[in-house]
């Protein structure tokens, strides 16, 4: 949605995985989720999961549009009335630690991704090297971190070993080259 964070550290990037790698899947989970229990409660499928898509799509914009200014447990409070439907739906959340386990989801996949892929220090030829290789099946965040930021480098590197037309890759994959 046109919105970008820079780590500058390496050594952050399994926590990048952990949490906005694999984020997609967890928030899939609370959407599929929502609509079950809409469904138990009576709505066809189809409306129960457009409902719980857009009640997530909402929530994520109201917290991109106050990050900074409104911490998303007062949006959360502003949401919620004294003995209401959703302080009921929140104290049964509680009472289920579903807050534990979306921390501990991202704690353990930062950790199988630190295992799957140690850091290193790397150089350009080992990077390439990892993110062309055959045993490689899917490159770590931090390797293509790596090559984003070398991508010049890496591209006049690899092109004039390969002799592929780097002008040619770049249009075919919409890439503006700034060499």
């Amino acid at each position: 949605m046109g919105v970008y964070v820079i780590i500058e550290k390496e050594s952050l990037m399994d926590v990048v995985t952990g949490l906005s790698g694999s984020g997609p899947a967890y928030v899939f989970l609370v959407i599929q989720s929502l609509a079950d229990g809409g469904v138990r409660m009576g709505l066809d499928r189809r409306t129960a999961t457009i409902l719980a898509a857009q009640t997530v799509l909402g929530s994520a914009k109201m917290v991109m549009e106050n990050i900074g200014k409104i911490h998303p447990e007062e949006l959360k409070d502003m949401v919620m009335s004294p003995g209401g439907t959703t302080a009921e739906g929140i104290s049964v959340l509680e009472e289920n630690k579903v807050r534990y386990a979306f921390i501990k989801a991202v704690e353990e996949a930062t950790k199988k991704n630190h295992k799957n892929y140690p850091h290193k220090t790397m150089n350009l030829q080992e990077i390439i090297n990892n993110l062309f290789s055959k045993s490689l099946r899917r490159p770590s965040v931090a390797i293509l971190y790596r090559i984003l930021l070398n991508w010049d480098e890496i591209a006049g590197n690899f092109f004039s070993k390969h002799a592929i037309p780097y002008k040619f890759f770049c249009k075919k994959f919409r890439i503006i080259p700034s060499m």
